[in-house]
């Protein structure tokens, strides 16, 4: 269940919502709209000449000048087109075409002839378009002074990959959780302004981080959120000062080697580092004005340049939403809300939804579009209380609050405008969701923990927990259910299948809630990784990356994006921009290739003798399934080889 078939159970997705969301056009034409605008390829709507911003369609910054698909145009009008990269136009096969107005749009580019993904040996033509043709290394054995570490087929357990497991049909990974993935909860300890590492398989704290400004109980860190690699944001809190959030590497190939040593000098258990001297924690920012209390903090699905998604943190004092780039903390954008933000959850149609303690009411904004939706009461009459304290999604997309002064959790239907109150006897606080379609309450008044089914709130129980004052509540990738015991500073863990516990120390008075383990943004959205690092001969100025070559299966919608990082040490590498060097969708063949030259000059970015690959795989929206990576293959040109 937690594997493959997960899947099946947590696609139920709206058109238009988040990074490459898929939905129905005409006929049964995919609707690829990004920003969530009605508007993109295969739309009814229409085409978008900038499908990153909400608030543009037609009238794009760039259509005076490039002229590009969905602007605004005259009857009469056309303009030569080109849609491959702009070093391959005119080479090889590969010729412009014509960009017409359509019904007061540019439509596509006609005519025009792109480079094909390999080249067709012995044919005579350039036919991939890069200035050479039927080149040895593709068209027969790669011999010198072509070189290749030779397929790749990637493993669920290779270095750096997540929510990924075997291939049930043949080589290869598809999606889901594998027994044997590294994982953490990471568990701020809000009263010595830190944040524990824990591993999930056998409960060791394997770090403890200085964050906030400080790094002391002035900074007062609480929720913490978990990306698709597995690193950490910390929202500190810093009551009556300057409130800040912090990043944590998950693991020493995400880390900084600030001081150039060649290694990587970090926490490995219960003891911190003095602040500032942790290369694993990449950056704190201040957000908002002073006692702006950072409190709600969430990930969303990120762009195509952004793949592993954008933190946003959400400030009490201000009702505003900032959202931060995970590179270095800056502020990209903001989101003002009517509800004073406690908590926060995405759900899988890119809806982040806001618990607001002391407003009594949540609500809902759209990580793409910003549009926000009003504020929804909470009815004292169903809920038995009305103030909001944490917060979860299911796999329907319905949202879950713990009532502060009501003795259990209620559900709203956004699909319906329904609630339902499911009495557990005691306060809830902490909620999260399970794989099986349950729902787990914290209730820190009586020590107890709740579970029931999502569908109804029926199937209820409960057990103890051992521990004082359990506030959240989290789910790890083994079903496995976790406490936060502020009051006995521990980490509780509950095994279903055995019905007993685990207790872990950590630092004073942990008080997160949020989504801890990154279990619930995967589980509403699942999404995969696998990472490599290759590296070529570096003797001659002629020694040079030729191409990345892949076998991959979309079904679906589901798809697969390919980026890489370029630098001239491995280290190097951890902080060289991200350049996207294939998006393979449904209508992209299984086999397929790109110049790996070609596509980084296209951005100006340097090919250097180390090369990371990436490879984000993503869910179908339409159908419940999961892209196939089966493997990979870089080549390159080795001069002193010949």
């Amino acid at each position: 269940m937690r594997l493959y078939l997960l899947v099946a159970a947590a696609i139920v997705l709206a058109c238009g919502c988040g990074s490459v969301k898929g939905g129905r056009g005409g006929d049964d034409e995919v609707c690829w709209d990004f920003d969530g605008d009605g508007h993109g390829r295969g739309c009814e709507a229409g085409p978008d000449c900038d499908d990153w911003d909400p608030d543009h369609f037609s009238n794009c910054d760039d259509c005076a000048a490039m002229h590009e698909e969905g602007c605004a145009c005259e009857a009469d009008e056309s303009y030569g087109c080109y849609d491959g990269h702009p070093a391959t136009l005119g080479v090889g096969v590969c010729e412009g075409g014509t960009r017409r107005c359509v019904e007061g749009q540019l439509g596509e580019c006609e005519g025009q002839v792109l480079p094909e993904m390999r080249e067709e040996c012995g044919d005579g033509d350039d036919d991939n378009c890069n200035g050479e043709t039927d080149e040895e290394w593709q068209c027969a054995e790669c011999t010198p002074p072509c070189v290749t570490d030779g397929e790749q087929v990637p493993s669920p357990d290779d270095p750096g990959s997540s929510g990924l497991v075997e291939n049930p049909d043949g080589p290869g990974v598809v999606l889901g959780h594998s027994e044997d993935e590294a994982g953490y909860a990471w568990i701020a300890n809000s009263d010595e302004g830190t944040t524990s590492k824990l591993d999930i398989s056998s409960g060791m704290e394997v770090g403890r981080y200085a964050v906030g400004l400080t790094g002391s109980a002035t900074d007062s860190p609480s929720r913490t959120a978990v990306d698709d690699h597995q690193n950490a944001y910390v929202a500190n809190r810093a009551f009556d000062g300057q409130g800040s959030v912090t990043k944590i590497a998950s693991a020493d190939r995400y880390c900084m080697d600030r001081d150039s040593d060649g290694e990587v000098d970090s926490s490995s258990g219960p003891a911190p580092l003095a602040l500032g001297e942790d290369e694993c924690v990449l950056w704190t920012a201040s957000v908002g004005g002073a006692n702006a209390i950072p409190r709600a903090l969430v990930i969303d699905y990120g762009t195509v340049d952004i793949v592993a998604g954008f933190p946003w943190v959400g400030c009490y004092n201000e009702q505003r939403f900032y959202r931060l780039d995970p590179a270095d903390g800056e502020v990209t954008g903001q989101v003002d809300i009517d509800v004073t933000p406690y908590g926060a959850a995405i759900d899988g149609t890119g809806w982040i939804w806001v618990s607001g303690r002391g407003s009594y009411a949540i609500q809902r904004f759209h990580y793409m579009s910003r549009e926000v939706e009003e504020a929804i009461p909470v009815p004292e009459d169903v809920c038995g209380g009305t103030d909001p304290y944490g917060i979860t999604v299911d796999l329907e997309n319905r949202v879950w609050i713990g009532v502060w002064d009501a003795g259990g959790a209620c559900r709203y239907d956004p699909a319906t405008g329904d609630w339902l109150f499911v009495d557990t006897g005691g306060r809830a606080r902490g909620v999260a969701v399970d794989g099986d379609g349950y729902v787990w309450a914290s209730n820190d008044d009586e020590g107890t923990l709740y579970r029931f089914l999502a569908e109804d709130g029926t199937d209820l129980d409960s057990w103890i927990v051992p521990g004082v004052t359990p506030i959240g509540v989290g789910v790890d990738r083994y079903g496995r259910i976790w406490t936060i015991n502020h009051d006995s500073n521990d980490a509780a863990r509950f095994d279903l299948e055995r019905e007993e516990y685990d207790v872990f120390p950590v630092g004073l008075a942990p008080y997160t809630y949020s989504d801890f383990l990154g279990f619930q943004r995967w589980l509403v959205m699942p999404r995969g990784i696998w990472v490599r690092l290759f590296d070529r001969c570096d003797e001659t100025e002629h020694d040079r990356w030729l191409d990345l070559v892949w076998d991959t299966e979309t079904p679906g919608d589901s798809y697969i994006i390919i980026v890489g990082r370029s630098a001239t040490t491995p280290a190097g590498v951890l902080s060289a921009s991200e350049v996207t060097i294939a998006r393979i969708g449904p209508e992209d063949p299984d086999v397929g290739a790109e110049n790996l030259e070609i596509v980084f000059d296209s951005v100006g970015v340097d090919l250097e003798p180390y090369l990371e690959v990436t490879v984000y795989m993503m869910p179908g929206t339409l159908h419940p399934v999961s892209p196939v990576f089966r493997s990979m293959q870089v080549f390159a040109e080795c001069s002193d080889l010949i």
